[in-house]
């Protein structure tokens, strides 16, 4: 898959979802990028230019947030995948796709590969998923910590910890989690392509073993647990070891010619 629109001007833009973040034009893989809730696609920016230039990022931007905050946001998940496995298939496919997700965004990345592949539509060879338990557990850990207040209250507390995160508007926070609360998982197919895992140590809002069952969601296994010192939003200060590991793990996934 490859948003085409980033490379060569004037493609399609279904629905304004895709916006390329950096220009690789000898890319041998797009990496999509799943919203984080709260933030727009800008948000993945310095992990764009920390991905090697055999790498295309690409935000996924939901309606209002970033370039579409004229647009109505969206009522519920159930809109979102169906949007989302809607807009995939317009692009073009030349490139193999990469899904990599973070908190919210890493069950979107999930539930949009299988949409596709119940299509029979081109899937991802890796889906990436970052601070976020199972899917099976997402509803029950997300009640138990009083999801999405507390969600708001850790995320607050880290950007007062340090001066280098973008200020958040929590009550986007608010409405992106509230989005979240309407998912319920479904029994149903494993995806085909492997995953790999991403976290915080110090992460109050996931328990470690509802992580580590991703497992049970592949065909393909879970090649990679990656770690890193820091809370639920422990990106911010590990944008390049992020990006290096993640690159490793795309290399891993596709064949060795294309990669």
């Amino acid at each position: 898959m490859h948003p085409s629109a980033g490379r060569h001007g004037g493609g399609p833009r279904p629905g304004r979802w895709f916006v390329p973040l950096a220009d690789r034009p000898y890319a041998r893989a797009t990496v999509f990028l799943f919203p984080v809730p709260g933030m727009g696609a800008s948000f993945w920016t310095p992990l764009a230019t920390a991905l090697p230039e055999t790498l295309e990022p690409v935000g996924l931007e939901l309606p209002g947030r970033g370039r579409r905050t004229d647009e109505r946001r969206l009522p519920g998940i159930s809109h979102l995948l169906r949007s989302l496995t809607e807009a995939f298939p317009v692009l073009d496919h030349r490139l193999p796709a990469v899904f990599f997700g973070h908190s919210a965004g890493g069950v979107v990345a999930y539930e949009v590969a299988r949409a596709l592949a119940a299509r029979d539509l081109p899937q991802p060879r890796l889906i990436a998923v970052s601070a976020i338990v199972d899917p099976r557990f997402v509803w029950p850990r997300f009640r138990e910590v009083r999801y999405p207040s507390e969600l708001v209250r850790t995320v607050r507390n880290e950007w007062r910890q340090t001066t280098d995160f973008p200020r958040l508007a929590l009550n986007a926070v608010l409405e992106d989690a509230n989005l979240l609360l309407t998912y319920r998982y479904r029994e149903g197919p494993r995806v085909g392509c492997p995953i790999s895992l991403f976290l915080g140590a110090q992460d109050a809002l996931i328990h470690l073993e509802q992580v580590r069952s991703w497992h049970e969601h592949t065909t393909a296994g879970v090649i990679a647990e990656h770690m890193y010192p820091g809370g639920h939003m422990y990106l911010r200060e590990h944008w390049e070891a992020v990006a290096r590991d993640l690159a490793e793990d795309i290399r891993r996934s596709l064949p060795p010619a294309a990669g």
